[in-house]
């Protein structure tokens, strides 16, 4: 899948706003919240964080259905492609020590790689999904029929033909991303699962958050999508969600993912500032481009006619699962929205209503 973002918003900066003007801006973004909630009968988390401080923290709707039980802040949701920022971080760590060189190709890292970019497509390039290598979803749904594991993955889905020259063109493509895990796990000599926990979710303590394995995962939230000719939520297609590996496969909490953009963004803790400069680098140098950077989508919103300030934005949705983890950098605000309900909601509808209450708008 393919997302096209187009976000403009005018926003107003206060330098010192009184402490009643405050109490007003939190009870606008409350109400512009609940109207969301309401409209679209959403179903999940909402947890928004500023300057290290939660401003806002609710759930809403149910778990499962079938039992009636209720969405918690503690609830885990599949995470879908906010996987793929955890995989950027990890290579961008390798780069940091000079053990990954961007412009390498595949196959210096990866040398069993049969794939006709093996020796033409570079690390970067699979990283702003500007590879050209066939998605890996071209022919439907096929790979997450049954269980494969990131090997089956890799031959079958992710090492076929080009169908661009490497570095002209962006195309959004799952692919990209089973490719890094594999090269991941060449390095570590790991599985991504377990290099993913050493190097990022014991040190940020995110004990909530893992990659779904086939096993029963404590406290996860069923999904659900709107079946639009029924009117109705229905169960997720059974498909086996793991297969998406290192683009894909992971689950986390709300309080989890405040505690990585936080580590990401603010006090860089997984990588250093040339190095998150770099991952947000948006390459809109190639044919449809789309503000896309390693592994999100890299914005400039406009405060006012004279300032621009910076959003790095992740959404994932998988059948049933919607999700958006966005940070807005120099606000030092991170807004995290998990959802077991696919197609009810709008999501950058609400986002563009909900982020100008933030700036007092």
């Amino acid at each position: 899948m393919k997302y096209i973002f187009t976000l403009i918003i005018t926003l107003i900066i206060v330098e010192q706003i009184p402490a009643q003007q405050v109490v007003g801006q939190l009870s606008e973004l409350k109400s512009s919240i609940q109207n969301y909630v309401e409209k679209h009968n959403f179903n999940g988390t909402i947890m928004i964080q500023q300057k290290g401080k939660t401003i806002y923290q609710k759930s809403y709707g149910l778990a499962n259905r079938e039992f009636k039980v209720p969405n918690r802040i503690d609830t885990k949701y599949r995470i879908a492609s906010i996987t793929k920022l955890f995989t950027a971080v990890l290579i961008y760590q390798l780069v940091e020590k000079q053990r990954i060189d961007l412009d390498k190709t595949i196959h210096h890292y990866l040398p069993n790689y049969r794939g006709e970019g093996a020796k033409k497509v570079t690390i970067h390039q699979l990283l702003t999904s500007t590879s050209g290598i066939a998605d890996l979803e071209k022919d439907g749904d096929t790979v997450y029929e049954k269980r494969l594991n990131s090997d089956q993955v890799l031959q079958k889905y992710a090492s076929g033909k080009l169908e661009a020259d490497p570095g002209t063109k962006f195309n959004y493509n799952n692919a990209d991303y089973i490719i890094l895990g594999k090269i991941l796990e060449n390095i570590y000599a790991q599985p991504f699962a377990e290099l993913l926990k050493q190097r990022i979710l014991v040190p940020l303590k995110m004990s909530q958050s893992g990659v779904f394995n086939y096993g029963v995962v404590d406290n996860l939230a069923t999904c659900y999508w709107w079946n639009e000719k029924t009117k109705q939520l229905e169960r997720d297609v059974p498909y086996f969600v793991e297969n998406y590996q290192a683009s894909g496969a992971m689950y986390s909490t709300a309080n989890d993912l405040l505690a990585f953009a936080t580590a990401l963004y603010q006090e860089k803790k997984l990588i250093g500032s040339k190095m998150l400069k770099k991952l947000l680098e948006a390459k809109n140098d190639v044919k449809d481009k789309d503000n896309y950077a390693s592994g999100l989508w890299s914005y400039g919103y406009r405060v006012n006619k004279n300032l621009v300030h910076h959003g790095a934005a992740r959404p994932g949705n998988i059948w049933g699962t919607e999700t958006m983890l966005l940070r807005l950098l120099e606000k030092q605000t991170t807004i995290v929205v998990l959802s077991n309900s696919m197609g009810t909601s709008s999501m950058w509808g609400f986002l563009n209503k909900m982020i100008p209450k933030l700036y007092g708008k």
